[in-house]
């Protein structure tokens, strides 16, 4: 049931609401509140790993960053349209994205459509009145589909087959599968070009213009050596070598010819990687690229307009110029990030941070990603953010040497980088920063059992480590029971009754934790029900401060009296339902003048309980 506000009333649970929208494979890992947008970080198949929606009405707000998600373009395709270049993709599930390939900002309308795309071509057409007209296609394994695009209207239809495009004077052309032979048709008019043709079996082929003439061009697959043919005279072209492939090349996969001769080449390696090489005609015969790629890391590239684009997987997008290798810098590209992990304002705008190598901050109001800070760290753990743009890096992912690296995000300077006690670094809740004793620090919840400190304090502008402890580690739950081991798995901070409060939860039983940030005063110790702490949110209830808490074994989501630790209302057993829901990330916001608890856990859509 759909209420006056757009969001959807969850089955028969009428305080419980999901949004209207259909959000296809997106599962919500965290959640970030700035006013009325509310950001659930998750990963996603055809986008960045968030999604932002408007509080009050539940509905999806704009994704102005048109990048794709966890799985990379089916293809990629760069042109030059007028003074500028543009770079397509077409995703598997049929999305096809256009955009300023230099400033890396989306041009035009998305468009969708219900197939899976093998090739896709952009380019300026010439229309009847001697006007330019953007045309981005794509083509599947036996048609063709070609849009207008600023408003993506579709302009052509074809049912060709094994489509290569090229742009040649004005037109955009296909050359598809004719019996025995190949073809050239006019994608927009289905006009034959030129005269048949044929190429070598084992040739990998495209087709482009050079100097005038509408060739096919290409190499034979095992021994890289050339082939060309004139489409329009009908007459094979001698040509000099286009590539030296280096000694690990397998069989190569694709080529893509400029103007100038530039070639790219991509095969596969004995690993079974994507490798990739640019190479420019010389004197002495072909001189590579210094374009860097990376070999095991991408899945497409593309050559057009001087420039090579490289996706891969997670939101992976990189340019490059042909001639010097040089990065084309924008916020749009980078290696792959993950969902939010926090919010802050610089330059008078809030904006969300998503870990990565490099970061990427999203504005949390425009929609779009507005800079990239590079941590120089390439395997990012866990990132805790305050308000005033600093972040908390810990890294990396695995072993058992952590480390905490404190970053300036306006100007992305080091402040500091030390060693954390040893202890396994996959297994650290992401940090949280606040004021102690008048001084802003980063707090670590050790997972080292020797530790004598369950919280460890470091001091956010030095890194140097503060004397004093948030309460000792579980060294036994219950106690005298002889059980293992168990720590902190979980880290959050916000305030109660006008002081700044940091809470933590156990990773076994269910006890959550709050201490006055300012002295480690211990406040308050609550039995959350279930197992295994997951999650825990601090706000306030009409004036009177609460705590939400979720366990991931035996799941309850609940909420309590952040001052006496009683319990509100009835929680939700959440074991109980068909599939059960392990939140990962717990919110209080207010809600149509309610106080709601949002979660966000695997399998789940983003969800609203209404606490009253």
């Amino acid at each position: 049931m759909r209420d006056e506000n757009g969001w959807v009333q969850y089955y028969d649970q009428k305080r419980e609401r999901v949004p209207a929208d259909h959000l296809g494979g997106f599962e919500p890992e965290s959640i970030l509140v700035d006013g009325t947008v509310v950001l659930f970080g998750g990963r996603c198949d055809d986008r960045l790993p968030l999604r932002a929606f408007d509080r009050d009405s539940g509905m999806s707000l704009p994704d102005r960053a048109g990048l794709h998600g966890d799985r990379p373009p089916r293809a990629m395709a760069l042109g030059r349209c007028g003074e500028r270049t543009l770079l397509a993709t077409a995703s598997p599930g049929g999305v096809v994205r256009v955009r300023d390939a230099v400033t890396g900002i989306p041009v035009g309308a998305e468009i969708r459509h219900e197939r899976t795309g093998v090739s896709v071509a952009v380019t300026t057409v010439v229309d009847p009145d001697g006007g330019g007209v953007d045309v981005v296609a794509v083509a599947g394994s036996a048609w063709i589909k070609a849009w207008r695009v600023d408003d993506g209207e579709q302009v052509a239809s074809r049912g060709y087959r094994g489509v290569r495009f090229v742009a040649y004077q004005g037109r955009l052309l296909a050359a598809q599968a004719k019996g025995s032979g190949r073809e050239v048709r006019d994608v927009l008019t289905g006009k034959v070009v030129g005269r048949l043709f044929s190429v070598p079996p084992d040739l990998v082929w495209t087709i482009t213009e050079i100097d005038g003439r509408l060739l096919v061009i290409g190499v034979h697959a095992e021994t890289g050596a050339p082939w060309a043919w004139d489409v329009l005279a009908g007459v094979p072209v001698a040509h000099p070598p286009l590539a030296v492939l280096p000694q690990d090349a397998g069989q190569i996969t694709a080529i893509t010819v400029a103007d100038d001769l530039t070639t790219l080449l991509t095969w596969y390696t004995e690993d079974g990687d994507v490798g990739a090489g640019c190479w420019r005609t010389g004197p002495d015969g072909p001189v590579p690229s210094p374009v860097p790629f990376g070999t095991g890391t991408i899945t497409d590239v593309a050559l057009g307009g001087g420039l090579i684009a490289q996706a891969g997987t997670r939101n992976r997008l990189t340019v490059h110029r042909a001639a010097t290798g040089e990065p084309v810098v924008s916020p749009f590209y980078g290696g792959p990030v993950q969902p939010p992990a926090g919010v802050t304002t610089l330059g008078g705008r809030t904006v969300a941070v998503l870990p990565g190598n490099p970061m990427m901050l999203w504005d949390v109001a425009a929609g779009r990603p507005v800079a990239r800070v590079d941590a120089g760290v390439d395997d990012v753990h866990r990132i805790g953010v305050d308000g005033q743009g600093t972040a908390a890096v810990l890294y990396p992912s695995d072993g058992e040497k952590p480390r905490l690296r404190i970053l300036d995000l306006a100007t992305g300077q080091v402040r500091a980088d030390v060693p954390l006690e040893p202890q396994y670094a996959g297994l650290i809740p992401a940090p949280v920063l606040f004021d102690h004793g008048g001084r802003q620090v980063v707090a670590i919840a050790t997972q080292n059992p020797e530790s004598d400190d369950a919280i460890v304090l470091y001091d956010a502008a030095t890194g140097d480590r503060i004397p004093g402890t948030f309460g000792k580690p579980f060294k036994e739950l219950p106690p005298g029971s002889g059980m293992p081991v168990h720590l902190y798995s979980v880290l959050t901070t916000g305030r109660v009754g006008g002081r700044q409060i940091v809470a933590a939860g156990a990773d076994f039983g269910s006890e959550v934790r709050l201490w006055d940030a300012a002295t480690g005063e211990t406040l308050l110790r609550i039995q959350a029900g279930g197992m295994g702490v997951a999650a825990i949110a601090l706000g306030d209830h009409h004036g009177r401060p609460i705590v939400a808490t979720a366990t991931s074994t035996y799941p309850r989501l609940q909420v309590w009296d952040a001052t006496t630790g009683k319990q509100l209302r009835k929680g939700i057993d959440m074991s109980r339902r068909v599939n059960p829901m392990k939140a990962t990330a717990l919110t209080i916001a207010s809600w149509r003048g309610q106080t709601v608890v949002l979660a966000a856990a695997p399998d789940w859509p983003p969800f609203m309980w209404v606490v009253e």
